[in-house]
Parts: C-alpha cells; structure tokens; sequence
C-alpha cells in the first residue's frame, strides 16, 4: 500500500471510532502524501464536515483535551484551504459565505467577491450573495445583486423583495445621516 492509502485507512478507523481530532492529524499528514489537487479538496472538505470539539461529549475537561489536538482549525479554514485546490466547486463557495455572512465579517465579502467572479451568472451564488450583502447592510450591494437575479429571472419574488427592501434601507440610511 502507498503512504497515502495507508494514512487514509488510520484515519478511516479513527473516524470510526469518533476519535475526531486524532482522524483529523492523520489526514493532514496524509495530505502531505499527495500531489492531487483534487484529491486534496476533497480530504478538506471531508475534515470539514467534523463534529466541532464541542460535539465530543458532556464532559467539559474531554472536550478541553480533544480540543488541544486540532491545531485551531476550523470548518471555514479546510473549506478555504479546499477551494485552493479546488476554485470552481460552487457549493463549496455557497457554504462559504453563508458561514461568512454569520460574522458579518470582512472575509464576508472576500468570500463573495471571490464566487461571484469564479461564477458570475450562477443564480445560488447571486442569491447568497444577495442575502449576505443584505445582512451586512451594504443595501447597495444587495440591491446590485438582486439586479442581477431578476436580470435573468424576471420573477424572482425575493429578488424583488430585497431589491425593494435595499432601496428603502439606503433611502432611509440616507436620511438618518442627515
């Protein structure tokens, strides 16, 4: 067997036996056993579907020790670290800003300037995009993506809504600086 199946296969049965974080720094050694771009997306987004260290149990001294092993990453990170690999997987970029548009963060809109540029046209990607710029009150920007929606499907309803919705909050953002 090669290094990688062999690290696969110990990783495989420690997932087996919910022994998350020791799964987990298997298949980051193992990751550097291969050369596959797209083999190494799909080991980081396999890691980040894990159970957070808070899924491992009730016990809070278990959850500190099984916490310590994950080296501080976390589901945003391999799903980041996936799309270095693996650019044009559109779900991938979805679950990205939606976990993004969570934290109403800068990296929110990294995540949705970098889907709307790999997939310009896509209607899931403008939609959350859409939804992620209207979380974060930038009204212009939703209404700019609900634009496009509605460019294409003329009877998008919440399109429609948050178009009208993005204008208003401007309008009255508008004339609360007043």
């Amino acid at each position: 067997l090669s290094q990688w199946e062999i690290y696969r296969i110990r990783a495989l049965a420690l997932e087996g036996q919910k022994q998350w974080s020791s799964a987990a720094d298997v298949w980051i050694a193992a990751l550097k056993t291969i050369h596959d771009p797209m083999t190494k997306a799909l080991v980081y987004r396999h890691l980040s579907d894990f159970p957070d260290y808070r899924d491992m149990g009730e016990n809070p001294w278990d959850m500190l020790f099984h916490s310590g092993n994950r080296q501080g990453y976390s589901k945003i990170d391999f799903l980041e670290s996936s799309l270095c690999h693996d650019p044009k997987d559109r779900d991938t970029h979805i679950t990205l800003i939606r976990l993004h548009e969570k934290k109403n963060s800068k990296d929110a809109r990294v995540a949705v300037d970098r889907a709307v540029k790999g997939f310009p046209e896509d209607r899931d990607i403008l939609e959350a995009a859409m939804d992620a710029a209207f979380v974060a009150k930038t009204f212009k920007k939703a209404a700019a993506f609900a634009e496009r929606i509605l460019s294409v499907n003329p009877i998008h309803q919440r399109a429609r809504r948050v178009l009208v919705e993005s204008h208003l909050a401007h309008a009255r953002k508008k004339v609360g600086e007043k």
